[in-house]
Parts: C-alpha cells; sequence; structure tokens
C-alpha cells in the first residue's frame, strides 16, 4: 500500500455516487451529470452526460457485462443506461413504496 493515491481527476462537480466494474468507472455528479471513465485512459472521461432522471442521484452500479449501469435518484426512479450512445434498450421506471404498518 502506498500513502499517495494512484491516480487524481479533476471533476466539475461533488461526487454523489461511484461504481467500478474493470475497466468500466461510473460516476453520479451533482447538476445530475454522470461521467463514465475507461481505465485504460483514466484522465478523461469517457463519456459525459446528463442524468435521464429529473431528481439527484442517489446510487449508481455497473451491468456486470460492463454494456452499461443503472442509476437511482432521491425520488425512487432507476434509469438503465447503456453505454452506447443514445441506445434504444434505455429507460426509466418508479419504485413503488408499500407501507406495512
Amino acid at each position: 500500500r502506498s500513502a499517495q493515491p494512484a491516480l487524481k481527476v479533476q471533476l466539475p462537480e461533488r461526487v454523489y455516487a461511484m461504481d467500478a466494474t474493470h475497466p468500466l468507472v461510473s460516476v453520479a455528479l451533482a447538476g445530475r451529470r454522470l461521467m463514465i471513465f475507461n481505465l485504460a485512459k483514466p484522465q478523461e472521461p469517457f463519456r459525459s452526460f446528463d442524468s435521464p432522471l429529473k431528481m439527484q442521484s442517489r446510487c449508481i452500479a455497473n451491468f456486470k457485462d460492463k454494456s452499461g449501469f443503472a442509476v437511482g435518484s432521491i425520488e425512487g426512479r432507476v434509469g438503465i443506461q447503456h453505454v452506447e450512445e443514445k441506445s434504444k434498450k434505455n429507460f426509466a421506471f418508479k419504485c413503488h413504496r408499500h407501507n406495512d404498518e
């Protein structure tokens, strides 16, 4: 282990969530921004775009096959995004909450 970081990347906003599945790193930022980094070239984003969700991102998780990721918001919506630009497979859905009192 080293006391120094292996890499530093300056980002335009605060990081709210991040997930890594080699070589894909997905980052959810403040301002509804999403960035994808390829660890082969980690200094610059592989893709950068706005979240498909209207509210602040809360969590992000990469697909095991590295073809995309799921991003969740504070309102309970989930957006499924693929790495390929403008994929017709992208969609969003809202989770239903149950009050079991």
